[in-house]
């Protein structure tokens, strides 16, 4: 008349729960680890890939390098740019052929984190090769207007 369920009932024993729970957590934080440095290297390319563009349209404003300010030229580039754009120091009101001397256009928005897209201008020269990123605020820095 009773049944004894314990010796027909076949279950999970309390080890091999836990040992099933401490691999899911060590797959999750090797999961954890591995997503923020994919999201640090995509906030990264965020702050270089429009000084890059930059670069790359250079050559195109300076056939007409009398007719062009540095500010027109990023106006043209990014028409629809809330981001922020900044110099090491005021080049903005200058024309393309009066840039001759070393400065540094730093780029900045809301996708980029914490970093910051320098390209450091070497004698008016835009080279590919000098953009890189920063992981703080530049310190001096005049804001694109």
């Amino acid at each position: 008349m009773f049944y004894n369920f314990k010796k027909n009932k076949k279950a999970f024993t309390l080890v091999e729960l836990i040992v099933v729970i401490a691999i899911i957590a060590i797959l999750g934080a090797v999961v954890g680890v591995t997503v923020s440095g994919f999201v640090n290297r995509a906030r990264q390319s965020a702050a270089q890939d429009p000084l890059n563009s930059l670069v790359g349209q250079w050559d195109g404003y300076k056939a007409e390098a009398t007719k062009w300010k540095l500010k027109e030229v990023i106006a043209d580039l990014f028409p629809n740019n809330t981001a922020a754009f900044y110099c090491s120091t005021d080049k903005w009101s200058k024309k393309v052929s009066e840039l001759t001397d070393d400065f540094h256009i730093y780029f900045h928005d809301d996708n980029c984190g914490d970093y910051w897209g320098d390209l450091e201008v070497k004698g008016g020269k835009f080279i590919k090769d000098n953009v890189k990123y920063l992981d703080s605020e530049p310190g001096t820095k005049v804001q694109y207007k």
